[in-house]
């Protein structure tokens, strides 16, 4: 695996190019979790939250015990407004050790979506 300095943009660039072309010939990176949270934080800020959804499942299939995967996912979900699974990905995001503040937050943002205002407190 090779290790990617986000501070430098070339590194990021090299490594959208290389989820490109690996996507058009429908074979997977194998990645850091990093590697992964930046390809996701790149097509949110492209607006393409479909790629970066693709992105985030791939980073889950290959750490499925990554909290802070799950939590980006739930986060993408609520993007799209699909607050029930957003609610799935935050337990396995609370259960694979990430802070009980941030998986509130996103939760109480979850159940406002889905008009439960008592459970969102």
């Amino acid at each position: 695996m090779k290790h990617y300095d986000f501070d430098r943009p070339s590194d990021l660039r090299d490594l959208v190019f290389q989820y490109e072309v690996v996507s058009q010939k429908g074979t997977v990176l194998s990645l850091e979790e990093t590697a992964f949270l930046q390809l996701v934080i790149f097509f949110e800020k492209e607006h393409s939250v479909a790629k970066a959804m693709s992105v985030i499942n791939q980073a889950i299939a290959q750490h499925k015990f990554s909290g802070i995967l799950h939590k980006k996912k739930a986060e993408l979900l609520l993007t799209e407004q699909n607050s029930e699974l957003a609610l799935e990905s935050l337990d396995r995001a609370e259960v694979f050790g990430q802070p009980i503040k941030d998986v509130d937050m996103l939760r109480a943002r979850a159940f406002v979506h889905l008009g439960k205002f008592n459970e969102a407190l």
